[in-house]
């Protein structure tokens, strides 16, 4: 069988960020972009997957980059990246 791809594109947003929550799988700013374009409060973020809704999702070296620099207190500002799914059918 061939395996279509799907891709999401997230958009980490300055209200995401402002209130968000640092150390937080589920309530950092992008486990609240997530729950926006997913409409869903299923989701979980670490730095080496996302969860959503159950679909596991590895994580993009830019959201973990935008993670670290959030949990540090750094100033971030919004960012975009793409999560891909692979689909048997």
């Amino acid at each position: 069988m061939a395996s279509k791809i799907k891709q999401y594109s997230v958009t980490v947003t300055q209200r995401n960020i402002d209130n968000g929550y640092t150390h937080s799988c589920k309530r950092c700013p992008i486990a609240l972009a997530l729950r926006r374009v997913f409409h869903t409060t299923k989701v979980d973020v670490d730095a080496f997957y996302i969860t959503i809704n159950s679909k596991i999702f590895v994580t993009p070296q830019i959201a973990i980059d935008f993670m670290i620099d959030y949990d540090k207190r750094r100033n971030v500002r919004p960012i975009t990246f793409h999560l891909t799914e692979a689909i048997n059918g």
